[in-house]
């Protein structure tokens, strides 16, 4: 009984999911015609690592 509610909840989210890919979305008003730099670093030693970026 329990593989069939997940199964069923699975299914259900799924369909969910499904219509809400449809729908259009007016990129225009989110995104710009604009280049953001993001700078990653990995740094560290033997014992320990450290990560930091920088956004410009």
């Amino acid at each position: 009984m329990k593989i069939l509610s997940a199964l069923l909840l699975m299914l259900g989210l799924s369909f969910e999911s499904n219509a809400q890919q449809n729908t259009s979305v007016d990129y225009q008003q989110y995104f710009t015609n604009e280049t953001m730099r993001v700078d990653y670093f990995h740094t560290g030693t033997a014992t320990e690592e450290h990560f930091s970026w920088t956004i410009s």
